[in-house]
């Protein structure tokens, strides 16, 4: 089975993403059921700071950006490897 679980905040920082990054690490041992499921992370703010979204990337997280008119996109190119927790 193949899970997302998102941080979401209307302005994202690199600290926010580091917090859900080392909740995600933990995640099976808060749901041991699913201990055979695959786990994946997004990223999603109507704004970054600080270079976030280019943190969050890096980290192996989709990132979930603000299209315009209230539509939002996963902005990972092809070359994205997504982290599995």
């Amino acid at each position: 089975m193949m899970t997302m679980k998102m941080t979401m905040k209307m302005t994202m920082k690199i600290e926010y993403i580091q917090e859900f990054i080392e909740k995600m690490q933990k995640i099976k041992e808060y749901y041991p059921k699913w201990s055979d499921s695959k786990f994946y992370g997004a990223a999603a703010a109507v704004q970054y700071d600080e270079n976030s979204h280019k943190y969050a990337y890096r980290q192996g997280l989709f990132v979930i950006t603000n299209s315009g008119e209230g539509i939002m996109k996963i902005a990972n190119d092809k070359k994205f490897l997504p982290i599995v927790f």
